[in-house]
C-alpha cells in the first residue's frame, strides 16, 4: 500500500493503517484545496498497481477505499442519515462486509461435561444457554447474537 509499508508499532492492524491512509491523502487534498478535482483519485494512490493485498482483488479493494473517502468526506450513507446528537455512527461498508457466519456457535455435546460453574450462561448478555437434565449446555439460537462470550470462558473448549 502506498510507499510505506504497514507498521505495527503504530497501527494494531490494517484496517487501522488504512483508516489513516485514507484521512492522511483527504486531508492533504483538502489542504491544497484539490480534493474536489483529485478524490476519486486516492484508492489508486493508496493501492498503486494490479496486486491485491487483502481481497480477491485489487478493484474490489479499490471499491472499498472509495467508500472509505467518501465517508471521510462526510459523504457515508450513515452521516446523511444519522441523528446529529447522536455522534456513535458506525458505517457498514457493503461491499466489504463478508456478513456474519450462518452456523453460529455450537455446544460439542460429547464436549460440554455440565460443570457447576455455567460460566457459559453466566457471560451471555441474552440469557441464550439452556441446560438438559444432565446440566450439558445448548445454545437457544432465536436468543443468541453470536458475540463469542460463552466460546471463550468454557474451560473444555466446548462451545465452537
Amino acid at each position: 500500500m502506498a510507499n510505506e509499508p504497514f507498521d505495527n508499532r503504530k497501527f494494531e492492524t490494517k484496517v487501522q493503517y488504512i483508516k489513516y491512509m485514507v484521512l492522511r491523502e483527504v486531508a492533504r487534498r483538502k489542504w491544497a484545496g484539490a480534493l474536489e478535482a483529485e478524490w476519486t483519485d486516492i484508492p489508486r494512490v493508496i493501492i498503486p498497481g494490479n496486486k491485491p493485498t487483502m481481497r480477491c482483488c485489487v478493484y474490489k479493494e479499490r471499491a472499498i477505499l472509495f467508500e472509505r473517502v467518501k465517508i471521510a468526506m462526510g459523504e457515508g450513507r450513515a452521516v446523511k442519515e444519522s441523528e446529529p446528537e447522536n455522534p456513535h455512527v458506525i458505517e457498514v461498508i457493503d461491499i466489504a462486509c463478508e456478513e456474519c457466519p450462518f452456523g453460529g456457535y455450537e455446544v460439542v455435546a460429547s464436549s460440554c461435561r455440565g460443570c457447576l460453574a455455567h460460566r457459559c450462561a453466566d457471560v451471555c448478555p441474552r440469557d441464550a444457554i439452556i441446560f438438559n437434565e444432565r446440566y450439558e449446555a445448548h445454545i437457544d439460537k432465536e436468543k443468541c447474537i453470536e458475540c463469542g462470550a460463552c466460546a471463550k470462558v468454557c474451560p473444555f473448549s466446548a462451545i465452537a
